[in-house]
Order: structure tokens, then C-alpha cells, then sequence
């Protein structure tokens, strides 16, 4: 681990990602680690994100806020909230008024917007 960037005092962050698109999930995970992170898993769903935060202590959660299935990224982001304390960054394509109000409602401005560009995510981290 070359870059520390993603520390808490003398431990790692630990993260978790939550993408439906198996590709930019595993990109994410290897940005995360690259950067120093401790990946604690990835989910495809807000129920599959839930369970992860509840069974781990999380630090922070990297979500998409289109998921496939039943909810969104919102939705997984306050499930995960409900078992951790985890902060939020919320990854999405759309940059529409309605999308960055619902983000801005949750958390602020933490957000992404795809296309990714991976070298970005530990800053805003």
C-alpha cells in the first residue's frame, strides 16, 4: 500500500461498494485498495448492502444510485445508515436537478458523476 490516503489515524478505512455493474464494481474495489482502503465486500442490491453493513463495521460506502431490483442507492444508503454510521458517496450518471436534490437531501454533496474517472474517487473520498 503505497498511498495512505484513505486512513483513519492508524487504520485503514473500510469501505464498502455497492454497483450493480459487476465491471465498474471491481474497478472501484481496486481503486479502493489501491489507494489503501480496506474493501470490506461489495453488494449488487440495497437488501445485499444492508446485510453487508450490518455484519461489518463500515467506514464508508461507495453507492450507485441506480441498483437493479428492489430500490435504489438512496434506499440502500439509508438501510446501511440504519446499521452503521457509515458516511455515503453516492456514484451516478444522472445530472439532473431531481438526482442531485435527492443527493443533496441525503447527505450533502457527496456525490460522483459517471463516467468515472477512478484516479478522482480517493479525493473525494
Amino acid at each position: 500500500m503505497s498511498d495512505s490516503r484513505l486512513t483513519a489515524g492508524e487504520r485503514r478505512l473500510r469501505l464498502i461498494v455497492v454497483e450493480d455493474d459487476a465491471l465498474i464494481a471491481v474497478e472501484l474495489a481496486q481503486t479502493i485498495e489501491a489507494a489503501g482502503g480496506e474493501l470490506i465486500g461489495t453488494a449488487a442490491t440495497a437488501d445485499d448492502a444492508a446485510m453487508l453493513a450490518a455484519e461489518r463495521e463500515v467506514d464508508l460506502a461507495v453507492v450507485d444510485l441506480h441498483l437493479k431490483g428492489r430500490g435504489d442507492g438512496l434506499s440502500a444508503a439509508q438501510a446501511i445508515r440504519k446499521r452503521s454510521p457509515a458516511a455515503v458517496l453516492f456514484i451516478t450518471g444522472s445530472a439532473d436537478a431531481g438526482t442531485i436534490e435527492r443527493i443533496r437531501a441525503f447527505n450533502g454533496n457527496a456525490r460522483l458523476f459517471k463516467p468515472l474517472r477512478y484516479r478522482e474517487l480517493p479525493g473525494a473520498i
